[in-house]
């Protein structure tokens, strides 16, 4: 059922892809925003640790952490989804 044909076609239908390879543009658009969760992560990262030095306001720190915690829980229902949709349409046996 997870096989997809020689066309690429998932449900049979013997069309031929209209791209050389939705995969590699699939895979270029994901690395891209992996590299800009990297860098956002960075960011936040060196932020919240400026913010502790200089921490004149408990409320303002307990914000940034609230942001940091969101971002964090964001990102991984994003990987987890991912996940879940690339078990779906492939048939990985060693992913």
């Amino acid at each position: 059922m997870n096989d997809i044909n020689e066309s690429g076609s998932r449900f049979g239908c013997g069309c031929k892809p209209t791209r050389a390879s939705c995969l590699d543009d699939i895979a270029c658009s994901q690395k891209r925003v992996a590299e800009c969760e990297a860098r956002l992560f960075c960011v936040i990262a060196d932020r919240l640790g400026c913010e502790i030095r200089h921490a004149r306001c408990m409320r303002d720190l307990d914000h940034l952490l609230c942001l940091t915690q969101k971002f964090l829980a964001a990102s991984a229902v994003k990987e987890k989804a991912i996940n879940e949709t690339v078990a779906i349409f492939c048939d990985c046996k060693d992913c």
